[in-house]
């Protein structure tokens, strides 16, 4: 793995596994094992999770915006008959 990063990079073993430490804490990647020199590393889709989260607190707002839509006009309909 670190002769993937090239010889403009300078990385040794104690930064890389600081590195996919980091990761792994942010939430971007999992380690499923670790030896020497070996990592088994699963990558997490962060951003797609995130997403989701948003898709389903927008519905809830559309959901909590019609049903106060309606109620606005069953009231003002209400309200037109005894005026």
């Amino acid at each position: 793995m670190l002769s993937a990063f090239g010889k403009k990079t300078y990385i040794d073993e104690e930064n890389l596994d600081q590195a996919i430490n980091s990761l792994e804490r942010q939430g971007y990647i999992k380690v499923k094992y670790e030896d020497e020199n070996v990592y088994c590393i699963i990558l997490i889709k962060k951003e797609i999770e995130e997403k989701r989260e948003k898709k389903s607190s927008l519905s809830l707002i559309y959901l909590l915006t019609a049903i106060a839509s309606f109620l606005g006009g069953f009231i003002g309909a209400i309200a037109s008959r005894f005026i």
